[in-house]
């Protein structure tokens, strides 16, 4: 059974209420707004998938208030007929022919020359009852809100995830600038731009950036292990520049003191030139240098060869200082235990427990040969020798 018509006319405009209501708060909502603004910015604006969405939405707004507009015409002239009810004119199946049979022009494109038959207008016009724009815009409402909540939750998403990855890239960038390192091209922050500007695919292309990061944070670490090596490596080399340069007087010196006391000394061993220490010294400066420009792969191969060659030399130095300085190392010592028995002896004077009269007078023959002038060590140690026997 049909509706009384001033029913069908009240659900109309009930549904012309509604359909105010509902655009009016959608254009409001800051979501929209949001997506409404960056579809207008050139420079930071969606692109890609997320664009065409985006102006998809404007654009759908825009024709439902159209087609708000065209309805409301219709109801009006539905409203208008009510008003003419009089006892000679019934107007319930004129309003009923309005709402069922009435044609509203909802679109109107050109249509290319090449794209009509003989008999069509250039006009197309695409045309709609009441009853099926209402459906219509039922749909397309529908469509917005998702379009819309789709939009939101995937740049909250991507949002969400990317402020930690702009940490992360401005760290290791950071880092690439503390090693110096030439050549070495920094992650671009417009790989995260054009994600950002597009959510809807960026969860996708996020996914590709992580897994570049990683990479990059990768190459990364190896070079700053590179870069820490070196500079322990410099610290190896710098000791080891100490320790020969302290052998190197230390020998010398113990080769003087050997010909003063012996007079002479066999097979003294060669001692490091000043010249060579300070090839080596320079050899570092120059690699601290390059490292300071960013060459980095060529200090790791340089000073890898500086530290052998260092190594090698300490080496051949402590033995040099072993051979020169052991028989006055020995000499001394011998002068070490002298002096210790001496005390013993008195010691053992003291209590009466010894009373061999010889005492002094070995006592006096060792004192003689540990000062003699040239000192032999041969006698040194067989008196040495005699008097701990005698103790």
């Amino acid at each position: 059974m049909d509706k009384p018509i001033d029913n069908v006319l009240g659900q109309w405009k009930s549904y012309l209420t509604n359909i105010s209501s509902n655009l009016m708060e959608l254009s409001d909502q800051t979501e929209f707004q949001l997506i409404k603004l960056k579809t207008t910015d050139k420079s930071n604006g969606y692109t890609g998938i997320t664009r065409i969405r985006a102006d998809r939405c404007v654009e759908s707004v825009g024709v439902l208030w159209q087609n708000f507009t065209l309805l409301s015409e219709v109801i009006e002239r539905a409203a208008s007929l009510e008003s003419k009810q009089s006892i000679l004119y019934n107007p319930e199946e004129d309003i009923r022919k309005l709402f069922e049979e009435t044609l509203i022009v909802i679109d109107r494109s050109h249509v290319d020359i090449n794209q009509r038959n003989l008999l069509q207008d250039e006009t197309d016009e695409k045309v709609a009852t009441p009853k099926s724009l209402l459906k219509h815009m039922q749909e397309a409402f529908e469509s917005l809100c998702r379009d819309i909540t789709e939009i939101s939750s995937a740049e909250e998403a991507l949002q969400s995830r990317l402020g930690n990855i702009k940490i992360e890239i401005k760290r290791l960038n950071s880092t690439i600038g503390h090693l110096g390192i030439k050549n070495m091209p920094t992650f671009k922050i417009d790989r995260v731009t054009e994600v950002e500007r597009d959510p809807l695919q960026g969860m996708i292309e996020l996914d590709k950036l992580v897994y570049s990061i990683e990479k990059y944070r990768a190459s990364i670490k190896a070079l700053e292990d590179d870069y820490n090596w070196i500079v322990n490596s410099f610290d190896r080399v710098r000791e080891m520049l100490c320790e020969l340069k302290e052998l190197a007087t230390k020998s010398k010196d113990a080769i003087i003191k050997s010909k003063e006391i012996f007079c002479t000394v066999e097979s003294v061993r060669p001692v490091i030139s000043e010249e060579v220490l300070k090839s080596l010294q320079d050899w570092l400066g120059v690699l601290e240098n390059k490292l300071a420009q960013g060459a980095l792969k060529a200090v790791k191969i340089g000073v890898s060869k500086l530290e052998e060659e260092c190594s090698q030399k300490l080496e051949r130095e402590r033995e040099s200082y072993e051979a020169n300085s052991r028989a006055y190392n020995e000499w001394l010592d011998l002068r070490g235990q002298f002096k210790a028995m001496l005390a013993k002896a008195e010691i053992l004077k003291a209590r009466g427990l010894l009373i061999d009269n010889s005492l002094n007078e070995l006592i006096e023959n060792t004192n003689t040969v540990l000062h003699a002038n040239p000192v032999n060590l041969e006698d040194c140690r067989k008196f040495i020798k005699k008097f701990k026997l005698s103790l």
